[in-house]
Formats: structure tokens, sequence, C-alpha cells
């Protein structure tokens, strides 16, 4: 990344349609979405992307699904260019400023995430942000051990 590089984070786009499919399946392989499935998603109402841009280039995004009282960051990701830059920082300041704009018409009360517990970057970041342990995932994804981190709002 260049240190003049300005890094736009903003609601995803069709355009980003392919770069969306391409970041989910390099960092989140055991999802493995089709085109049609991300379709579904960015039309949804419930489910919204934010994308971090360098130029035209997608260098990162953040999803979350808002639920009953409830809002679930589904994933979060930078590409390892652009890591270190603080851009996962402002696509999580972005999300949790969108959904706490939504918190009063779904009535969220809080925020959760899931989170490889081999992944203390991570971890740091939830911590950074408010988030606290609050428990377990009952099964393992790529035979690591998810914790669960939560934020009251």
């Amino acid at each position: 990344m260049k240190t003049t590089e300005k890094i736009v984070v903003r609601a995803a786009q069709q355009v980003n349609h392919y770069s969306l499919i391409v970041l989910t399946r390099k960092y989140f392989p055991y999802i493995n979405f089709s085109h049609d499935e991300l379709q579904r998603r960015l039309d949804s109402k419930k489910i919204t992307y934010l994308v971090a841009l360098a130029g035209n280039s997608t260098v990162g995004f953040i999803d979350y699904e808002l639920q009953d009282g409830k809002a679930q960051i589904l994933g979060l990701a930078v590409i390892d260019e652009y890591r270190h830059h603080g851009i996962a920082s402002r696509l999580m300041q972005s999300a949790l400023d969108d959904v706490a704009a939504k918190a009063t018409q779904y009535k969220i009360k809080r925020v959760d995430l899931l989170v490889s517990e081999q992944n203390p970057a991570a971890q740091a970041l939830y911590k950074k942000f408010g988030f606290t342990p609050s428990g377990k995932l009952g099964q393992k994804l790529w035979n690591q051990e998810v914790i669960i981190y939560s934020k009251l709002l």
C-alpha cells in the first residue's frame, strides 16, 4: 500500500460483486458462496456489505446481518498488502455506526461475531472495539475452535 493512497469505505455496490466473491473464497474458504448466493445477500434488506476501496480496487470488506434483537458481524477481511494500515478498524467502525443507527428500528441490543481461537490479531481488534468473549461455537471450523464475541449496544 502506498502511504498516500486514499482508502474509502462505503456500501458495496454491484460493481464490487466479483471482488467480494474472490475475497470471501480466499479468506473464508469454508463458505464457498455462488455468485447467485452473493447476489441474494447483496439484495437482502437484512444483510449489509461495506467495502474498503483503494481507487477502484476492493481491498477489504465487512458484512453484517440484522437479526431479532441483535446484529451479527458475518465476515471481515482485508487483503494482505493493505493490512496494518487501520482499514479493518475503519470497516468495523463503519459497520458498528450503521448498526447503531438501525438499533432502534430493529430492536438491536447487541452485536455478535465469531473468530478463530487461532486468530489473536482479530481478537485484539474486536477487544479494541469493546467486544468480549461470550462463549464457544459448538463445532469447529476447519479444525479450529471458534469463539463467540459479543458487544452490548
